[in-house]
C-alpha cells in the first residue's frame, strides 16, 4: 500500500514537472536540462515501485529503438570523434526520446492532456507577445535580446527567427484547428482568437520563409483530412494577403525564386550529399556532422548545420536510422490521422497537423539539433502518442 501511495505521489510530481517543462522550453536551456533530470529520476523510481511499461506497446517505440540501434552502429565510423559521438547519442538523442517516453506515460488522462495543451498555448502567447515587443522596441522582455542592426526579423527568446517560427507554427496550426473544429466556451474562443492574431504577427515578423511555407502546407493537410476546404481556404488567403501587401515581406518571399538567392543553402545541401554518398549506410557518426563539415566546405562558409534535419540524420547516422525515424513518425501521425477519420476528435487532428507543420519546416532547418526545439518536438510527439492511446482506450471501452 505504501508503494502505491508513493508511486501516486511521484506521478503527480511528474505531471507538474512536465507542465513546468512546457513553460521553460522557449525560455531557458538550463531549466530544460534540470527539469528533465528531475523527471527522469522520478520516472525511474516510479517504474521501480510500479513496473508498468504499457507505453512500450506502441509501434512507434519499436522504430525508436531501431533508430537508436542504427545510430549506435554509426559510432564505428566516428573515428577520432568517438567521444563526441557517444556523448551525442546518450546526452542528446536518449534525452530527447526520454522526454517523449515520460510525456507519453505521464499524460494518462484527458485532463492532463488538456492542461498540457492549454499551458503550451498560453506560453506560445507569451512568446508571441515577446516577439512583437522586440519588433517594436528592439529588445525582447524574456531574455533581453536585441535585434540585429542589419535585420528587422524578430527572434524573441530563441537564437534565430527561424527557431522562433519553428516553435510558433505548430501552435498556430493547433489554434486554427481547435477554433474551427472543437466546440468551446466563448471565453476560450476569444482567448484562441487573440492567440491566433499575435502568433500570426510574430510568425510574419520572423521573416522565415520556410515557416510560412510549412504553415500553409500544414493548413492544406488540415483541410484535406477534415474536408473543410472553404473554412481553411479563408485562413490561407488571409495569410497570403498579409505577405503580399507588406512590401518587405513580399520581397522576402519573392527572393526565394530569384537566381543567386540562398546559394549557401545549396552549398550545404551539396556538402550533405557528399557525406551521404561516402557513408550511406552507417553515416559519418552520430553528432559528428559539424566536425566533418570543415573537410568539405571553404573557410569563408564557416562551420554550419545541414539546414535539413533529415539530410543531417542520414549523413550522421545512415539510411537505416533515417528510415527508422521516418517509420516512427508514420506510426504516430498516420495512426492519429486514421483515428481522426474514425472518431472525429479535433484534438488529434490538431496534434497531427501541428506536428506535420514542424516536420515540413524541418526540411529547411536543422531543428532537432536545437535543445529548445528538440525538447518541444519530442514533448509534442509525446502528447500525440498519449492522445492516440487515450482515444484507442475510449474506443475499446465502448
Amino acid at each position: 500500500m505504501d508503494k502505491e501511495k508513493t508511486a501516486h505521489t511521484i506521478d503527480k510530481c511528474l505531471e507538474y514537472l512536465l507542465y513546468l517543462l512546457v513553460f521553460f522550453i522557449p525560455i531557458s536551456n538550463a531549466a530544460i536540462e534540470i527539469i528533465f533530470m528531475l523527471t527522469l529520476v522520478l520516472f525511474l523510481i516510479k517504474k521501480f515501485l510500479k513496473p508498468d511499461f504499457h507505453f512500450l506497446h506502441d509501434r512507434g517505440c519499436i522504430f525508436l529503438a531501431l533508430f537508436l540501434i542504427f545510430s549506435a552502429f554509426s559510432l564505428v565510423n566516428s573515428g577520432i570523434y568517438l567521444n563526441k559521438a557517444v556523448k551525442a547519442l546518450i546526452c542528446k538523442w536518449l534525452e530527447y526520446i526520454g522526454i517523449l517516453i515520460i510525456v507519453t506515460d505521464t499524460i494518462g488522462s484527458p485532463r492532463r492532456l488538456r492542461n498540457a495543451l492549454v499551458i503550451s498555448l498560453a506560453v506560445c502567447g507569451l512568446v508571441a507577445a515577446d516577439a512583437i515587443f522586440q519588433g517594436v522596441t528592439g529588445v525582447d522582455f524574456l531574455r533581453f535580446k536585441g535585434l540585429s542592426k542589419w535585420d528587422w526579423r524578430v527572434t524573441a527568446s530563441f537564437k534565430s527567427g527561424n527557431g522562433l517560427a519553428a516553435y510558433l507554427v505548430p501552435h498556430l496550426i493547433l489554434i486554427v484547428t481547435l477554433l474551427f473544429f472543437r466546440p468551446m466556451k466563448k471565453q476560450f474562443k476569444f482567448f484562441l482568437f487573440f492567440l491566433a492574431a499575435i502568433a500570426t504577427c510574430a510568425i510574419v515578423l520572423t521573416g522565415s520563409r520556410g515557416a510560412w511555407l510549412s504553415f500553409l502546407a500544414a493548413l492544406a493537410l488540415t483541410a484535406a483530412l477534415s474536408k473543410k476546404f472553404k473554412a481553411i481556404s479563408v485562413v490561407i488567403l488571409v495569410f497570403l494577403v498579409i505577405i503580399v501587401l507588406v512590401p518587405v515581406l513580399r520581397e522576402r518571399m519573392i527572393s526565394v525564386f530569384l537566381p543567386g538567392q540562398d546559394a549557401s543553402r545549396r552549398v550545404l545541401n551539396s556538402i550533405s550529399w557528399q557525406m551521404i554518398s561516402e557513408n550511406p549506410f552507417l553515416g559519418k557518426g552520430v553528432g559528428t556532422y559539424m566536425n566533418h563539415f570543415k573537410s568539405y566546405a571553404s573557410a569563408e562558409l564557416g562551420i554550419q548545420y545541414a539546414h535539413n534535419t533529415f539530410l543531417q540524420i542520414w549523413a550522421e547516422c545512415g539510411i537505416f536510422a533515417l528510415l527508422s525515424f521516418i517509420l516512427f513518425l508514420e506510426a504516430v501521425l498516420f495512426r492519429g490521422a486514421r483515428l481522426y477519420k474514425i472518431k472525429n476528435n479535433p484534438v488529434i487532428l490538431a496534434l497531427v497537423c501541428a506536428a506535420s507543420g514542424f516536420l515540413i519546416h524541418s526540411a529547411f532547418e536543422t531543428q532537432l539539433y536545437s535543445l529548445q526545439l528538440a525538447a518541444f518536438f519530442w514533448f509534442f510527439m509525446g502528447m500525440a502518442m498519449a492522445a492516440n492511446r487515450l482515444e484507442l482506450k475510449a474506443f475499446v471501452m465502448r
